[in-house]
């Protein structure tokens, strides 16, 4: 089968789904993936199909008001703050996701939540969808509120709060998506759907477990780790996890640095306080440490979390 990936966001949004594409190769299916252009070398190093998608939207990120949003927001606060900025990019983003998909004519389109368009894609194209996510948030449940909102729990409305992730996006950019469809007629008129196919959650069942009220077409199958074969564990990194414990993993991913000090402060001191040593991943700059005490290891966002290490938590 055909298969086309849509995926948009930071390294944390593309990774993943580079181990998706390389799982589904490795079982005859021919794949596509379409994602940031900042992400072309990455992709095309692990021998992948890639069409480039705008990169407007991270080079948002690294701008001073793209910092200040991120610092001053939760979930849909920090997409709220850049919607004057976001907005006009929608339209270009759309004709080159669907230029992507038309030319590469799959028979299974799957994309991540912020690829709204491509329940749209797959109506016209009339191709099954499979939403696919490394977090949960996108299919209703009372097990637990959505992780965009910045609440442990809403009780009875634990469900209703997931409506707002899986249509808030198309709603803010309603108006955008239909002045796009207007203009490419096999898209004309066709309604926008939050009911794929399935849904794949890329995180372990162990972490977060599957709510009751979920169904049949909902699969959690566990992180999509993405394996290098040339990759060498260094020295240092062998040392610590000899010396003691199994460490926990903290890493911010692709998040830039806001307050990289403080940060990492409160995770040693998390750490500390419940006896675990630790593995501080710097990434794309979130955390900065002058001075490492003895219970953690510092590993650049290069270097691959082992086998000896507990299951991560990832915030």
């Amino acid at each position: 089968m055909r298969v086309a990936i849509h995926t948009l966001g930071t390294r944390g949004d593309v990774q993943p789904y580079v181990a998706l594409a390389l799982g589904l190769e490795a079982r005859g299916h021919d794949v596509q993936i379409a994602a940031p252009v900042q992400f072309e070398g990455f992709v095309r190093s692990n021998n992948l199909s890639f069409v480039p998608l705008p990169g407007e939207f991270l080079a948002l990120l690294d701008t001073p008001e793209g910092k200040a949003a991120v610092a001053g927001g939760k979930g849909f606060g920090v997409g709220l703050k850049l919607l004057k900025h976001v907005k006009p990019m929608m339209r270009q983003l759309f004709d080159e996701e669907w230029r992507a998909v038309r030319a590469f004519a799959p028979g299974l389109i799957v994309y991540h939540p912020k690829s709204i368009a491509a329940p749209l894609m797959a109506k016209a194209l009339e191709v099954p969808y499979v939403l696919a996510s490394p977090l949960p948030g996108f299919t209703l449940t009372s097990a637990f509120p959505s992780p965009l909102l910045p609440f442990s729990s809403l009780g009875p409305l634990n469900r209703m709060s997931h409506v707002l992730a899986t249509h808030g996006a198309a709603l803010l950019f309603r108006g955008v998506l239909r002045e796009w469809q207007a203009g490419i007629p096999v898209l004309a008129g066709k309604q926008w759907s939050n009911s794929p196919s399935g849904t794949l959650y890329a995180y372990s069942p162990h972490v977060l477990p599957l709510p009751h009220d979920w169904g049949a077409d909902v699969l959690v199958s566990g992180y999509w780790f993405l394996d290098d074969k040339q990759w060498a564990m260094p020295t240092s990194l062998n040392h610590f996890l000899q010396a003691g414990d199994k460490p926990i993993y903290v890493g911010f991913g692709s998040m830039p640095g806001i307050e990289p000090e403080k940060l990492a402060a409160t995770a040693i001191d998390a750490l500390l306080k419940t006896g675990k040593r630790g593995l501080l991943a710097i990434g794309a700059g979130a955390i900065q440490i002058s001075s490492v005490p003895s219970h953690i290891h510092v590993i650049a966002s290069g270097c691959q979390p082992s086998d000896a290490i507990e299951p991560f938590v990832k915030f």
